[in-house]
């Protein structure tokens, strides 16, 4: 990790970006029609895109039903590492294609890969009453556990001790924290995925490469 800048600015800069770990994307894999029901073209999306335990994560499902009803009132089930969504549509239904999104709460989850399994149900009757439900898809994504950042500062190879390190992350709040004797800082609980930022304020004319 490098960084540099004119020694009159008596600043250092440091930049670049945390690999997340790990984030797969589910390919919903639609199921056979159920009934005169013709299987969507269905996608899913993960909000935010790389989620830790400390996101309320939303699942936003969308695509085109071959149907004038479209599914409607997701419910949410999670056991473990499990995640089933039961969403439901009225009959009978009509020739027409409807678009269609939902955005499905999910809340804050322990670090982990999820398995997402996506059905619906008919509606039929007066009141109506669910029908055996169909699979529209299934696929994965992964909470991502919290990071650490750390590194070590230097001036002309000495180290950039007792100074104060400033870490400004994409979409985040700014940090503050202390190098050690040795010129090194860590910063914890940093979000994967996201650009950053490192600064270290000293006198003017006494700043070199960061290492």
């Amino acid at each position: 990790m490098r960084g540099q800048t004119p020694a009159m600015e008596g600043v250092v800069r440091v930049k670049g970006t945390l690999v997340g770990l790990l984030l797969l994307v589910g390919l919903w894999a639609a199921a056979p029609p159920v009934a005169a029901h013709h299987a969507p073209a269905f996608e899913f999306e993960v909000i935010p895109p790389y989620p830790t335990p400390t996101d309320d994560i939303t699942l936003k499902l969308f695509g085109a039903w071959g149907c004038s009803f479209v599914p409607i009132d997701p419910q949410v089930e999670i056991v473990g590492f499990e995640i089933r969504i039961a969403t439901f549509i009225y009959s009978p239904c009509g020739p027409e294609e409807m678009e269609w999104l939902l955005l499905v709460p999910i809340g804050p989850l322990p670090a982990g890969l999820y398995h997402v399994t996506v059905t619906f149900s008919v509606l039929v009757g007066e009141p109506p009453v669910p029908g055996p439900p169909g699979v529209l898809g299934e696929g994965d994504f992964s909470v991502q556990p919290l990071a650490e950042l750390s590194g070590c500062l230097r001036a002309h190879g000495a180290p950039l001790g007792e100074r104060p390190v400033i870490l400004q992350q994409q979409g985040e709040r700014r940090r503050r924290t202390m190098t050690d004797a040795g010129g090194c800082f860590t910063f914890q609980d940093i979000v994967p995925g996201k650009a950053f930022q490192i600064r270290l304020r000293s006198p003017a004319g006494s700043v070199g490469p960061g290492q």
